[in-house]
């Protein structure tokens, strides 16, 4: 299992390069909403890299994951944010992600271990990003004018809740089963959702420009 994790674990890696490089590509093509997917994906791509550097000299080492969390869910918030119909949504989204970097920096240095899983800020990531994500969703279905899967707001948002929502679950369980042969199944699992997230995500990077009539909303 350990190492059917360790594969799974690449692949996701391998996923979130073939998303940023294939956002890079398409660059002048995207509307806001990707270019910040596209950056998320760089982001990852970066915290995996420091990461491995850090397991080479120090061990396994979470901190260049957990240092890049309130990052993470500024440029997804932001993703979703531009996928809003209304100003008062966008501004929530945006409102919402950089409370959580505040929480995120009072929490981290005074509660959790740089170098260890996050049990807290990193459970309230993705429940963050799963939860926009899940309104999204519900907006996009609500308005749909077409087929829902060629609709970048619902396979944005479809990619964002399958790759947080089974860290989201999965993360608590880390400290209570940690050493045990069950953890490396659960987390094998997270990483075989998580990868239809990216394809999803992937997908939306490809769709076209989205067209559609925004209406704003006084606050």
């Amino acid at each position: 299992m350990n190492s059917l994790l360790a594969i799974t674990d690449a692949f996701t890696s391998v996923l979130e390069l073939v998303m940023f490089g294939y956002g890079l590509a398409r660059w002048e093509q995207l509307d806001r909403s990707r270019r910040l997917l596209t950056a998320w994906a760089g982001g990852w791509v970066m915290a995996t890299g420091v990461m491995l550097l850090l397991s080479r000299r120090a061990g396994y080492s979470h901190m260049a994951m957990q240092l890049f969390l309130p990052l993470s869910v500024l440029l997804a918030m932001g993703a979703l944010a531009a996928l809003q119909r209304t100003r008062r949504n966008r501004d929530v989204f945006r409102i919402v992600g950089a409370l959580y970097a505040v929480v995120w920096a009072v929490v981290t240095f005074t509660l959790e271990d740089l170098g260890d899983f996050s049990i807290i800020t990193g459970p309230i990531h993705h429940l963050l990003i799963t939860g926009a994500a899940a309104f999204t969703l519900q907006g996009a279905v609500r308005h749909a004018q077409g087929e829902l899967l060629d609709d970048p707001a619902a396979v944005v948002s479809i990619g964002f809740i399958l790759f947080a929502a089974p860290t989201a679950l999965v993360q608590p369980a880390i400290p209570v089963y940690e050493g045990e042969p069950m953890l490396a199944g659960l987390l094998t699992a997270r990483n075989l959702v998580a990868i239809l997230g990216y394809a999803a995500l992937i997908r939306a990077i490809g769709l076209p420009r989205m067209n559609r009539r925004r209406v704003t909303v006084a606050a």
